[in-house]
């Protein structure tokens, strides 16, 4: 699902900002756009996966599963929280590393550092930038890998009762209480999930956006050649 994720990231998103004239809309158009297309496959991955490990884990006869969700449709349990998932984890380079770079060119000229190529310049805003997404949208990662994955979310009824489940789940993964059930502190767990969030998502989407803007520059350069 590699490829066609990333014509929605790039090729499609430009198309929808010229379009629409504004980054954030298009940000999440691409965002559902991009949910449609990778929503089935990514979810039964992740239940195919959680029940392997149940069966690995459990004794004979006593392994817990999940049914997997429909391979063709587009929507299901947490959707939602998928959908707001993609849209925070691409607004990083499309939203927020454009104003960046005015701050990575200060630090750099405070540090004493010139001569950079823009191509450079992008690559820092655009990793800075998918940190700082990467931090937001780790919660609603973990909350949407738990969310197809828990009988107790699957099998609620109403919204409400959904609600009330995915709450309870973010509290026990990240936050630490005490006996009374008083708020002592934040869990390490948080510490590991942002760092794992950000090496992949910060990563990804920093290299995709400097081969992007590698390629644009490519192209204007034959244009004018030409």
């Amino acid at each position: 699902m590699a490829c066609p994720q990333f014509c929605v990231m790039g090729p499609f998103f430009h198309f929808l900002r010229e379009t629409f004239g504004s980054d954030v809309l298009a940000v999440c158009a691409t965002g559902m756009a991009e949910t449609v297309i990778s929503y089935s496959s990514q979810t039964r991955n992740a239940q195919m996966a959680f029940n392997q490990m149940m069966e690995t884990m459990a004794e004979v006869g006593d392994a817990v599963s999940v049914p997997l969700a429909a391979p063709l449709l587009p929507w299901g349990p947490a959707v939602s929280v998928h959908i707001v998932r993609n849209i925070v984890a691409l607004s990083g380079i499309r939203v927020f590393a454009r104003p960046i770079v005015a701050v990575v060119r200060r630090i750099l000229a405070l540090l004493g550092i010139s001569g950079l190529s823009d191509l450079a310049v992008g690559f820092l805003a655009d990793f800075l930038a998918s940190i700082g997404s990467s931090c937001i949208s780790m919660p609603l990662n973990q909350l949407y890998n738990f969310a197809v994955t828990s009988k107790s979310y699957l099998e609620a009824s109403g919204a409400r009762e959904r609600l009330a489940v995915a709450i309870g789940f973010l509290d026990e993964t990240y936050l630490v209480r005490g006996e009374d059930g008083c708020f002592q502190g934040i869990s390490a767990v948080v510490g590991r999930d942002l760092v794992l969030r950000c090496l992949y998502v910060a990563t990804l989407f920093s290299l995709f956006a400097t081969i992007e803007r590698g390629a644009q520059f490519l192209w204007k350069r034959r244009k004018y050649q030409e």
